[in-house]
């Protein structure tokens, strides 16, 4: 399983991780604005989002679990303000899968902790991941988010 990582949080000297924790980072995509006669506020987006820890490979179910609450919760919040951002009447709905896209277990997280060098002072060696969507972070990744649905829908507020 390749995993993708923030750039920046690789060291140039090493290929070791810079940093022992990433995220919540959120990244919309594909926003869609699509009217209808009584929706103006009518639309979706993909909203990915992704964290990550070097932890104790005994806690990384535990640490996931953390990680698909606290990224719905951010990405709900970012689909609410996008949405209101395109008119004050407009509210959304985040409709994400209640688990993570792209995570790791117990024993791929201590071979991807190995492989992305998490560092001594980290917590643990054992690298914990959850993202929303099967796609990288780092760049859009087309061909994994192409198909994807969206998870971010826009409608007009009824007030």
């Amino acid at each position: 399983m390749i995993l993708p990582v923030a750039a920046a949080a690789l060291s140039e000297e090493n290929d070791d991780l810079t940093f022992c924790h990433f995220g919540p980072k959120i990244l919309v995509q594909d926003p869609v604005v699509d009217p209808s006669d009584d929706d103006e506020c009518r639309g979706t987006a993909k909203i990915q989002a992704v964290m990550w820890k070097c932890t104790k490979a005994d806690l990384v179910e535990t640490q996931t679990g953390i990680f698909k609450k606290e990224l719905v919760k951010q990405a709900t919040k970012e689909c609410q303000q996008l949405c209101r951002r395109r008119d004050r009447k407009c509210s959304g709905r985040f409709e994400g899968k209640a688990g993570c896209g792209l995570e790791n277990n117990r024993e791929d997280a201590v071979i991807m902790g190995q492989r992305q060098g998490c560092r001594k002072d980290c917590d643990g060696p054992a690298f914990a991941y959850c993202s929303l969507y099967n796609a990288g972070f780092r760049s859009k990744d087309p061909e994994y988010m192409a198909d994807a649905r969206p998870n971010c829908r826009c409608y007009k507020t009824s007030k």
